[in-house]
């Protein structure tokens, strides 16, 4: 048996599901390389638990910092219903408000080692939050 190790990156909140005697997660094909299998062939996946986002190097800084501003786009919801963009493919952001495919501009409320929290300032139609809470005349 040849043995090729891949790794899929930011697989944030997967959640087993039970499929008759088999347990299935699912994979957003995007995450991940599989043409270095033979499809023909078994593919044998092995689970580690552990925190495998958090970062690694002592020195290194979060990607983004308090009060950045930027453009995500939601990749993934989580648990709570908060979208999930990445930075640098790696760094988590949860945004709040936003539906998978949402194109956002954000700014970032708070920042720790492995992710961070943000709030859209202007959404994919250039409309800031600020005009759409304002009511019409």
């Amino acid at each position: 048996m040849t043995s090729t190790t891949i790794q899929i990156d930011s697989l944030f909140d997967r959640k087993f599901e039970k499929d008759g005697d088999d347990f299935v997660i699912r994979l957003p094909a995007h995450k991940c390389d599989l043409s270095l299998f033979d499809p023909a062939s078994p593919v044998v996946i092995t689970l580690e638990q552990g925190d495998h986002h958090k970062a690694t190097d002592v020195d290194s800084q979060p990607p983004v910092e308090e009060g950045d501003t930027l453009t995500v786009d939601i990749e993934e919801v989580g648990r709570q219903g908060d979208g999930i963009a990445f930075v640098d493919e790696r760094f988590v952001v949860f945004v709040p408000e936003t539906d998978l495919g949402d194109s956002v501009m954000v700014q970032i409320n708070s920042t720790n080692d492995n992710f961070a929290h943000a709030s859209v300032v202007e959404d994919q139609q250039g409309i800031s939050t600020e005009d759409q809470q304002r009511p019409s005349e």
